[in-house]
């Protein structure tokens, strides 16, 4: 049984109040995190988990129980291979998207994780959603220790140790192939009426250690697109427990 006291405290909370959790969070606490946390063949790496909470409240701001819970779960292998690959959370506007997600993949381009070139790409629809998300990192970098640590400018954020780069992407699809991300930012997938750009990036993963996927997202206007597509595939991993492709689901109504 693995042990976490984020993750413990957090399914406390459920517990204690669960009018207050929606039906698909216990869906995912009952057939895929307890699951999870019963089997003999993962390895939690506890130690770079601590690390990462402790770098994001340093530089970024104190992290809610219900981050902190699903920052876990990226920290769980198999092999040396993510248990989960790929994340998918969709919260209501305002709820803070980029405020979630840019720390943690801030963190892994840094020596406390320890992977080389674990480049980050963040895509969206439109240059503005696609530089907001970037801006909250680069915002963290107006401090002396983090300009010691990181080249910055406004397009591109590289670790001086790692490698590691961060940097936002709008253009045509057609122009993105043969780069080599370790970790794939998808914001705002609402947006997107089909595949296209999303296959591009998709396609470039898998070639860097610990590659992982995160799609986050309001609910949109777009019917019958990727994001329809992902909330059905989704709910049936929910529903049934059958994850074979890593999905790690949470949808915060």
């Amino acid at each position: 049984m693995i042990i976490c006291k984020e993750i413990a405290e957090y399914l406390r909370y459920t517990e204690d109040y669960p009018k207050r959790i929606d039906r698909e969070i216990k869906l995912l606490i009952d057939n895929i995190v307890m699951p999870t946390l019963r089997r003999n063949d993962v390895f939690f790496d506890e130690k770079t988990y601590q690390n990462c909470i402790k770098y994001c409240e340093k530089h970024y701001y104190k992290l809610f129980p219900y981050q902190k819970f699903i920052y876990a779960f990226a920290f769980m292998y198999k092999d040396d291979i993510p248990i989960f690959p790929k994340f998918f959370i969709m919260m209501g506007r305002g709820n803070g998207k980029d405020g979630f997600i840019v720390p943690l993949v801030n963190f892994f381009q840094t020596p406390l994780y320890g992977v080389k070139n674990y480049h980050v790409e963040i895509v969206a629809n439109s240059e503005d959603q696609a530089k907001d998300t970037f801006d909250v990192a680069y915002d963290a970098m107006d401090n002396q220790t983090m300009r010691k640590n990181f080249r910055v400018t406004r397009e591109l954020i590289v670790n001086n140790t790692t490698g590691s780069r961060m940097k936002y992407n709008t253009s045509g699809a057609a122009t993105k192939d043969g780069k080599r991300p370790g970790c794939l930012v998808l914001n705002e997938v609402h947006a997107y009426e089909n595949y296209d750009q999303i296959n591009v990036f998709e396609s470039a993963l898998g070639k860097v250690k610990h590659s992982r996927e995160f799609i986050i997202t309001t609910n949109g206007y777009v019917r019958d697109g990727p994001l329809d597509e992902l909330l059905n595939l989704t709910r049936k991993i929910l529903g049934t427990g059958e994850n074979p492709l890593g999905y790690f689901r949470a949808i915060y109504r």
